[in-house]
């Protein structure tokens, strides 16, 4: 099976007569996830020219836990594949495709605080696009949020928040 097009892959599933014909036909063609991400952090690691303790100073873990990142070990949390995504200098569309892809998770969502916060930070032309700079602006907006009276903190709906951060701008 030389064609990996969608159309190409069902109509050789259909075609399997039973399940041993199926492991047979089409699992040696389907990439490990684990060896795909082995590949990702080895690609990462040589675009960013980043050594293993660089890596791991950006995603705030261990030297040992990123080895087992090249080793094939998959994080367990989509935050981690937040900073991992910032670690490897990613934009917006890079983030979104690099959590859904290797993380399996959602794209980051504007109804989401932490979500809209990363977004502002990947898309300001002024802020360091890093997780240290994500975590320092979310600390802000909660604060923020906190010394909000009581009556204006209930007014606070995804839709109300939806708004304010798609007119942020960073100085």
């Amino acid at each position: 099976m030389s064609l990996y097009t969608t159309k190409a892959i069902g109509k050789t599933i259909n075609d399997c007569a039973d399940i041993e014909e199926f492991k047979q036909n089409i699992l040696p063609f389907l990439p490990d996830q684990r060896s795909q991400w082995s590949k990702k952090i080895e690609q990462i690691l040589s675009d960013r020219r980043l050594s293993c303790k660089q890596l791991a100073q950006l995603c705030k873990v261990s030297e040992p836990a990123v080895r087992k990142w090249r080793k094939g070990s998959i994080p367990q949390s989509r935050d981690m594949y937040i900073r991992i995504g910032f670690a490897a200098g990613y934009n917006l569309d890079e983030m979104n495709m690099f959590l859904q892809r290797y993380g399996r998770c959602p794209q980051l969502y504007v109804k989401s605080l932490e979500d809209s916060v990363c977004m502002f930070v990947l898309q300001s032309d002024y802020l360091d696009h890093t997780y240290d700079t994500y975590l320092k602006v979310l600390d802000m907006v909660k604060l923020e949020m906190d010394g909000a009276p009581e009556v204006e903190r209930q007014t606070y709906t995804t839709q109300h928040l939806s708004s304010r951060f798609a007119n942020l701008q960073s100085m």
